[in-house]
């Protein structure tokens, strides 16, 4: 699983890419052809959410999620996808996080199958 690092990485999606949001996620992606077949994942969770701790186990739990995806090819490939958290994020669990961001990539159509 490879992520997005540089901030022009990160505003490419955000001006050329497409977006879904849910009441706790926002979802941009974009189609990339110059990135050997693999999805690049940026994730951005706002000083709103709250402290460094909750931030990072927001960010932690997304990241689990998608790395699990990424390993069995549930998701579409060749794909950059910005995941930006909401602050009503911080009242949800593992699963309901896991089934808020499947119901959002469906949306999206990026769920192989």
């Amino acid at each position: 699983m490879e992520s997005l690092k540089k901030n022009s990485q990160f505003q490419k999606v955000y001006k050329k890419g497409q977006s879904k949001a849910s009441k706790y996620l926002v979802v941009y992606w974009l189609d990339n052809k110059d990135n050997s077949s693999a999805n690049r994942y940026g994730i951005t969770v706002s000083k709103k959410i709250g402290n460094a701790v909750v931030r990072n186990k927001v960010k932690r739990r997304i990241k689990e999620i998608l790395r699990k995806w990424d390993d069995n090819n549930y998701i579409k490939l060749n794909l950059d996808i910005v995941i930006i958290a909401r602050k009503p994020v911080v009242n949800l669990n593992y699963h309901q996080i896991k089934s808020d961001l499947k119901s959002l990539l469906y949306r999206c159509s990026l769920i192989k199958g």
